[in-house]
Parts: C-alpha cells; sequence; structure tokens
C-alpha cells in the first residue's frame, strides 16, 4: 500500500532527495531558456546528461492559494530553446489534487517515488490525461491519504537509489511519444477507442484496481516497464503460435493472441 506525503518535513527531504538524484545522474549544468504555453523563462539553470534535462524551482508564489515546487523535465537540445515535456509539480504540505504530482511511500520498504497523476498538457487538442493513461498503459498506483481518501497516480521515479532517474526518462519519452501521436493523428483508431471503452468500464467498478502484495524489499517497482521490456524481447526470441501477435493493455503486462483469443498472459 502506498501513503501519501502530507506533512511538510516529509515532503521537503523527498523534494531534496530527488533533486540530489538528478545532480548526481544528470552531472551537467546549463543555462537554457525554457519555453511555455503563455511564456519563457530565460536562462534558466538546468541540469542534464546531454538527452534530457531536469529543473526544479520555487514558483512565484505571490498572490496565488496554488503554492508549488516546480519539477520539470524535457529533451534536451543544444542549440535550441528547451520546451517542457512533463510537468510534476508538487505542494509544499498536505494534498493538493490541483497539482499533478505528489509524493509516496510504499509501506512494504518505506521508499518513496515521485508520482504523477497522469494530467498532461500542451496546447494540443487531445493532449490530456485519460487519453495519456489509456495510450501509455499506464498503471495507476492507490495512495492513501492521511483520512483514508484514494488519489491514484502513475509511478515516476523513486527519490533516490542507484540510477533512480531512469525511470523519469522512461517517462519523459512516453510522454513525447503521446504528445506526437495526438499530433499526427495516430492516437484515433479502432484499438484506441477500444481501449477507452475498457478503460471507463475499469475505473468505474467501486474501489478501482485491486493491488497485490510483494514479500521481497527488491525495488520492482520502479524497475517495472525495463522488466516489462525484458519479458517482451524475451518472448519475440521464442517459436509463436502460428498467426501470434504480443499484445498488452492496462490489465496484463503482455500477452499472447490469436485472433481474438489470449492464449498466454504475463
Amino acid at each position: 500500500m502506498f501513503f501519501l506525503l502530507e506533512s511538510k518535513k516529509e515532503i521537503a527531504s523527498a523534494q531534496s532527495k530527488l533533486e540530489s538524484t538528478f545532480k548526481r545522474e544528470f552531472a551537467r549544468t546549463d543555462r537554457k531558456n525554457i519555453g511555455y504555453q503563455g511564456g519563457q523563462i530565460r536562462d534558466a539553470k538546468i541540469f542534464t546528461d546531454g538527452h534530457y534535462w531536469f529543473r526544479s524551482a520555487d514558483f512565484d508564489n505571490s498572490g496565488v492559494s496554488n503554492h508549488r515546487r516546480m519539477n520539470w523535465f524535457g529533451l534536451y537540445n543544444e542549440e535550441q530553446d528547451l520546451k517542457i515535456s512533463v510537468e510534476i509539480n508538487s505542494p509544499y504540505e498536505g494534498r493538493n489534487d490541483r497539482l499533478g504530482g505528489f509524493f509516496a511511500r510504499d509501506n512494504n520498504t518505506g521508499s518513496v517515488y515521485l508520482m504523477h497523476s497522469g494530467r498532461v498538457g500542451g496546447g494540443v487538442k487531445g493532449v490530456g490525461k485519460s487519453k495519456f493513461i489509456i495510450w501509455s498503459d499506464s498503471h495507476l498506483k492507490d495512495v492513501a491519504d492521511s483520512t483514508g481518501d484514494i488519489r491514484k497516480g502513475i509511478l515516476v521515479m523513486p527519490t533516490e537509489g542507484l540510477a533512480a532517474s531512469r525511470s523519469a526518462t522512461r517517462y519523459i519519452d512516453t510522454v513525447v511519444r503521446f504528445k506526437e501521436a495526438v499530433r499526427t493523428g495516430n492516437i484515433d483508431s479502432p484499438d484506441f477507442r477500444r481501449k477507452d471503452a475498457e478503460f471507463n468500464d475499469f475505473y468505474s467498478e467501486s474501489g478501482g484496481r485491486r493491488k497485490g502484495r510483494r514479500s521481497s524489499e527488491i525495488d520492482y517497482l520502479s524497475r517495472h516497464a525495463d522488466i516489462v521490456d525484458a519479458l517482451y524481447k524475451w518472448r519475440q526470441s521464442s517459436q509463436m503460435p502460428k498467426n501470434a501477435r504480443l499484445v498488452k493493455d492496462m490489465k496484463i503486462d503482455m500477452g499472447i493472441a490469436v485472433g481474438q483469443k489470449l492464449v498466454e498472459v504475463f
């Protein structure tokens, strides 16, 4: 079970560890202009590994009620101004569902994770939370707050640990590919409409998805996508049933289907 970090002290600690992780793994700094819908920040300090960039800073909270810490992520470009691929801004204290980012602790291991609601923007019609979750087959985690209410979120990365940023870079790539799919119209397909209907049916059930437990303290969660990719490559290398294809959706990580019949499930 995941629990929402709500105290000012715990959130500040998680944010500090997140920033330390990127300072270590994105060891190069640069000054770049960052454009966003409706404006631009000039000469902003960013951390980069040469492929991706990260910036964290206090939002100008004067005169607003939605106080937050900015966590911006995107693809790095040596020659051009930068664009934000995804914002995972978080509150300083308490729960704030108007912000897409939050921190949660896995009660089994004590590990703390950066989570995201899945709400992505970009000023393009069709870019939005539900479509992104459906398109990316993202797994939503249940996170309980101090009152017992549940907030659902996508696990982006652990705040610390060996190669912790790897999960975040995968998430950036996923957001970028989704926005490109929207721009090119590839998102509007019969398969996507089927998944859209399944998504609405699945999450309309009382209580949402049920989660299992694991006894090991291996950080399986933040490496989930890596494991699924390895499984995909392994199964592709073995003989497949005639006319079979590899499939996946929100309910299974991977399966093999022949026609409309699912013959293997992983």
